[in-house]
């Protein structure tokens, strides 16, 4: 009976929704003639996802695993109030709930957040919004008649909706869709009513978390006032330091990649940070906008220097004054080293430039986006910044250096597998549990990729040629 009535009331909301579409088009703004054809951000959004992982995984193949896996097939296309078209990708549906995947693009940019619908013993419906690593960035009641979104004052619990759990799979790596999550939710904020803003009793709401894989609602309407669920996330990326200044480029990943000061670099590492910029300008960017929402807004100065073993080190202090983080690069670790092996350092020690400075312009959001990172620093009597990085590198970020490098490399004319580049993009993080969960077949397999690219020689000593190009090396 229970399910009936669930399935019975999707099946209300769903027309619902449709009908209120279908009688706003008349009022929808034109397309301006400079914005992209729906084909064309189709594109821009199959090819992000192709290039993102998670865990050393293919994105796409992990949500295909689970269920999840993008219907290219029944995309639908709405305007949010900025006048911008937004692309809705059905991913599965239950009995009571629905989830697609939502994307927008900015000079050329796509930004991507999952949208979760389910509806409550009460009828009503629980809106989440998560990041394409599964963590939850914003929830709250949707009011499918009127198109509404309240926004919860706070959510009293943490919730993912997928994770990756290391344990089988030739690159370690299970993904898991969590099941008996619940999302509670208390409400109270301010929402928008037809004639103004009024304030929501306060009310405690519990609404069943991702136990199952969902579809998106058809179009999601929106109202004038831009509080729908097509404009409620991050259509603009905010950078942690509030924006670019005036007189900046208006894109912002125009601006970091342009603001990053390499002068005190060594040729071999300027040339290749070059290459990674030449490919596309929001590569680097891209590396952590997947898992934070966010473009980063901070400077990254990187310099050559003395790091002993260590082929980067990024200082752990953010620097406020200048707010740029500082990575210093060890180039007489990479003479007779390939350009992939200087590739794949940058990209590392990115991730940690980004994590220092996320921490440090805005230490409640990064606490928020990356809670295990935080509860494991807590937990630590005698935390190791560079160990508790490495191992959020292996939850969130490992797959996108994978993606980075597979992009280079197919730029510099290289025809390897991917597993090539998964393999490399292990580089400094031997010493993760993670890594030492896997195989000794799998970790050797690895060890070989990092440490011939890098000088030539395989772990048992032997001279082996690189992938990657030497000439002009450090």
């Amino acid at each position: 009976m229970r399910k009936q009535f669930l399935l019975k009331h999707l099946f209300l909301v769903v027309p619902i929704m449709l009908f209120l579409h279908s009688c706003k088009k008349d009022n929808v703004p034109e397309v301006t003639k400079d914005q992209n054809s729906t084909q064309s951000l189709v594109d821009i959004a199959k090819s992000s996802l192709e290039k993102q992982s998670l865990a050393g995984s293919p994105l796409l193949s992990n949500l295909k695993s689970i269920g999840m896996a993008p219907d290219w097939s029944n995309i639908k296309t709405s305007i949010n109030s900025e006048n911008k078209t937004v692309l809705a990708i059905p991913l599965e549906q239950t009995a009571n709930s629905f989830s697609e995947l939502n994307v927008i693009v900015t000079n050329g940019l796509p930004h991507e957040v999952i949208k979760k619908y389910t509806v409550s013993n009460d009828n009503s419906i629980l809106l989440e919004f998560y990041a394409l690593n599964g963590r939850l960035l914003k929830a709250g009641h949707y009011d499918a008649t009127s198109g509404k979104f309240q926004l919860a004052k706070s959510i009293t619990n943490s919730v993912i909706l997928y994770e990756q759990k290391n344990k089988l799979g030739s690159n370690g790596n299970l993904f898991l869709l969590l099941a008996n999550n619940k999302t509670k939710i208390s409400t109270g904020v301010k929402t928008v009513a037809i004639n103004g803003i009024h304030d929501l009793e306060e009310v405690e709401i519990e609404g069943q978390g991702p136990a199952t894989p969902e579809i998106g609602d058809p179009q999601g309407p929106s109202n004038d006032n831009g509080y729908g669920p097509v404009d409620y996330y991050p259509v603009e990326p905010v950078p942690p330091s509030g924006g670019s200044a005036g007189g900046e480029d208006s894109d912002p990943s125009a601006n970091f990649v342009n603001k990053i000061d390499d002068t005190k670099l060594k040729e071999c590492f300027k040339k290749v940070l070059e290459n990674l910029k030449n490919i596309d300008r929001a590569c680097l960017p891209n590396l952590v906008k997947v898992f934070s929402g966010n473009t980063p807004g901070y400077n990254w100065i990187m310099q050559d220097g003395n790091t002993s073993v260590n082929n980067g080190v990024t200082n752990a202090s953010y620097n406020r004054t200048t707010a740029s983080a500082t990575t210093t690069f060890n180039s007489d670790n990479f003479k007779g080293g390939s350009n992939l092996a200087i590739a794949k350092t940058i990209l590392h020690e990115s991730v940690h430039a980004y994590l220092v400075a996320y921490f440090g312009v805005d230490n409640i959001s990064a606490q928020q986006t990356y809670s295990q990172y935080f509860e494991a620093y807590n937990k630590s009597t005698r935390p190791d910044l560079n160990d508790l990085q490495h191992n959020e590198m292996v939850r969130n970020f490992i797959g996108s250096v994978a993606g980075n490098l597979i992009s280079y490399g197919k730029n510099q004319g290289y025809n390897l597998p991917d597993q090539f580049y998964y393999d490399l993009s292990w580089g400094g993080l031997q010493e993760t549990s993670a890594f030492k969960n896997l195989t000794p077949d799998v970790q050797k397999r690895i060890l070989n990729v990092i440490k011939i690219e890098q000088s030539g020689i395989d772990v048992d000593g032997n001279q082996s040629k690189p992938k990657g190009n030497t000439s002009g090396g450090c």
